[in-house]
């Protein structure tokens, strides 16, 4: 199947190839992923973190080298979370200027908040293509010519509904996306990544006195 005429994106894909699920191949990137969740069952008071997160080696989720920081914006008491994965060790810290801890496992940060960016990956969870998206047109993000594609989903018989939005290269590398769940009318989560830094010189260390 082709893109409509005059849209960025991969020349060609087709929904259920398993090619177009396979991970970027540069090794070293940058992610900073804006989430926004209820922090009440009516939820009518929304809590905001955002989370950036450092990839210095590895292109597979359970491989990767990282560095992640987590912070509270609005709506809720000041947090602050940073955790460091080089190789099978886990070294994390509450506070910005807490000690460093060594632990046995990390919590696994990077798949629900920063998820390691996929070629027309099942990000977040939601299987789409973009076969079944629609093109709002084309865009750049860090410099870079990308076509602008959503989507949407809804279950009726439960009131869960599901929104995406992509920017997308020619290459298939998803450069920002935002993925919404609502129950009925009420936001169960939002999640809005932006990938940046590709290539760059990411230095990940272990933290100092450990």
């Amino acid at each position: 199947m082709s893109l409509p005429p005059g849209a960025i994106g991969p020349s060609q894909f087709h929904a259920g190839d398993d090619s177009l699920r396979a991970l970027i191949d540069v090794a070293t990137y940058r992610i900073e992923t804006t989430v926004t969740v209820p922090l009440a069952p009516d939820g009518d008071e929304l809590g905001v973190v955002v989370a950036r997160v450092d990839v210095a080696e590895g292109n597979e989720r359970d491989n990767a080298d990282t560095h992640i920081t987590v912070t509270s914006v609005e709506g809720q008491p000041p947090y602050y979370y940073e955790e460091i994965n080089l190789g099978d060790r886990v070294f994390f810290r509450e506070g910005k200027d807490d000690a460093w801890y060594e632990s046995d496992g990390g919590y696994d940060i990077v798949g629900p908040v920063a998820p390691i960016p996929y070629k027309y990956a099942d990000l977040h969870g939601a299987s789409w293509s973009l076969p079944s998206a629609d093109w709002l047109g084309n865009e750049e993000i860090d410099g870079v010519p990308v076509g602008h594609y959503t989507w949407s989903d809804a279950d009726e018989t439960s009131g869960v509904s599901a929104y995406g939005e992509s920017w997308v290269d020619v290459e298939g590398v998803v450069w920002r996306w935002i993925y919404e769940i609502r129950f009925g009318e009420m936001l169960f989560s939002r999640s809005d990544a932006v990938l940046y830094d590709l290539g760059a010189d990411v230095n990940i260390t272990v933290p100092e006195g450990l």
